[in-house]
């Protein structure tokens, strides 16, 4: 919470980027570490810490310019990395498997990633694996017109 971490759906885990808060010239390092936000609108989450040295902690949000620095093994990012399209999170392992098992049958490759943090078992589904974001994007498209899901794209963890 304290640290200086952020949230980026794309960018590697591991990848040091500068934030810059564009209102008052402030700014701070920080290392991505998770995934998210999952906010509409929204490229970047900050935790506690790095938000209160931008001075963006009683708004909340504010407008940030963002350089990346490094990536997870140094200072180029690889351009092997997958991406995917997660349509859904669930604290239950049975709910999840119900859910891609409904898709399966319509979509390639469907599969759960498990994520444990200190409360729980977060049990995520995703759809394919696609090696540029383009083709991503488009999946998230097909999902969003044919199952009226809100899916999102995001980096595929090794």
């Amino acid at each position: 919470m304290y640290g200086l971490t952020a949230a980026h759906r794309l960018m590697p885990l591991g990848t040091v980027v500068r934030v810059t808060n564009r209102e008052n010239g402030r700014s701070v390092k920080v290392r991505v570490n998770d995934r998210g936000p999952f906010v509409r609108g929204r490229i970047l989450d900050l935790s506690y810490g790095a938000a209160q040295r931008l001075g963006m902690t009683v708004n909340g949000t504010a407008t940030v310019a963002i350089d990346v620095l490094s990536g997870p093994n140094g200072p180029k990012l690889s351009g092997d990395d997958l991406f995917t399209v997660q349509v859904g999170a669930f604290s239950s392992e049975q709910n999840a498997r119900h859910f891609a098992n409904g898709l399966s049958s319509k979509y390639p490759d469907v599969y759960l990633v498990t994520l444990q943090t200190n409360q729980n078992t977060i049990y995520r589904v995703r759809v394919g694996r696609f090696h540029e974001e383009r083709g991503a994007l488009r999946m998230a498209d097909r999902l969003s017109n044919e199952e009226n899901l809100e899916p999102f794209v995001t980096r595929k963890e090794p």
